[in-house]
């Protein structure tokens, strides 16, 4: 065993309604070779107690376009691919608290003879019980089979009852509720290349990127067990690849963000993939922008000590590579620029009442930002 770290911790938690639980996490890493190679892993179990929002957020009820899914595939009427339908949204007060088991298991490689280089891959697995969730409408009545009790609906006609068409529907119930489990899986992806310092700086290149390979989803016990991998929020890949340049003070990292298209809700269309870039400036007054006894060449030595000349040829002691500033109200004075989403793009449009995703996507489009950070000590 080159070398080998164990870590263990526990965590006990009491909740009056909930009553009392205690989850562990283990983890473990080894470098069978040194400074080369690095294998690790990590498993634990969580509790979470629903939130006082989950629980006692007053009920509202509004109206959504909406497809009833389960009379449109007989019928192919109109109205009912697209009807202006009753929503209730809010919370739940008799929710359960959830359960979890998470694993993770990968491996770092960092290879002396590349100085700078940082590659990794790292395998998940998450799994939870009773998870709490609030569904998306159109997403219950997609799979409404799988949610008893989710949509409430009139008496069918007599017409209706003979070419077996249900009812219209009166409600559909998206509060907060406790589905039978969630499991996720999938592979995280991270590569960094640091250039050694050159005359004209220090370049960066890395990447990160997410695969989720699966995500089913069970509405509640005995149910159908759908798989929600690449379908409505979840898509299988995300990326982040950015590149960077720092000279002295002065910093920049371009970076192109990527979200894979994914199938809407209902799914007989594709959201779009979303890429974007973006663009950040810094320049941090005091990190190489002054001069030094050890590189301006200016330094003399005398009595074993450095010099520079100062005003009236008289010269000025200072340690040796100390930083002579030229300026000390600068010192601390950090500008920052940036652009998230450079070009304007918009959003790719989705099937839902704000007609984009909003878990993955800014509306705001072009957004640019200013900051200046000072500090004194």
């Amino acid at each position: 065993f080159n070398n080998l770290e164990v870590q263990a911790a526990f965590r006990a938690e009491n909740y009056s309604d909930f009553g009392s639980i205690v989850n562990p996490k283990v983890g473990v890493a080894w470098r069978p070779i040194a400074d080369w190679f690095l294998l690790r892993g990590s498993y634990g179990t969580g509790f979470r107690a629903p939130s006082l929002v989950q629980l006692f957020t007053g009920s509202l009820t509004f109206s959504q376009e909406l497809r009833d899914t389960r009379r449109f595939v007989v019928t192919g009427a109109p109205e009912d691919e697209s009807s202006s339908l009753q929503v209730l949204s809010g919370g739940n007060p008799d929710l359960d608290a959830e359960d979890s088991e998470n694993f993770s298991t990968g491996f770092v490689f960092t290879p002396p003879i590349v100085p700078g280089l940082f590659l990794s891959v790292d395998f998940f697995r998450v799994d939870v019980e009773q998870s709490i969730a609030n569904l998306d409408p159109q997403f219950i009545l997609d799979n409404e089979a799988n949610f008893p009790g989710f949509v409430v609906r009139s008496p069918p006609s007599a017409s209706d009852r003979e070419l077996g068409i249900p009812g219209q529907v009166l409600l559909i119930n998206s509060s907060f509720q406790n589905l039978g489990f969630v499991k996720a899986q999938g592979v995280d992806i991270g590569a960094e290349y640091v250039t050694p310092p050159t005359p004209i700086g220090i370049f960066t290149v890395r990447f990160e990127g997410a695969y989720l390979d699966s995500f089913e989803q069970q509405g509640s016990e005995g149910q159908e067990v759908l798989e929600l991998a690449g379908t409505f929020v979840r898509p299988k890949f995300r990326s982040r690849t950015m590149a960077g340049w720092r000279i002295g003070g002065f910093e920049t990292v371009f970076t192109f963000n990527y979200t894979d298209s994914y199938l809407d809700s209902p799914p007989d269309r594709t959201v779009d993939s979303d890429p974007t870039f973006d663009l950040f400036l810094e320049y941090r007054f005091g990190r190489g922008s002054g001069r030094t006894a050890a590189t301006t060449g200016l330094a003399k030595e005398r009595d074993g000590k450095a010099t520079i000349d100062g005003k009236g040829g008289k010269e000025t002691f200072v340690p040796s590579g100390s930083v002579v500033r030229q300026n000390r109200w600068l010192d601390g004075l950090v500008l920052r620029f940036g652009v998230r989403n450079i070009f304007d793009d918009p959003p790719p449009f989705a099937n839902n009442t704000a007609g984009f995703p909003v878990a993955l996507a800014d509306p705001r489009q072009r957004f640019v930002f200013f900051d200046i950070e000072k500090k004194f000590w």
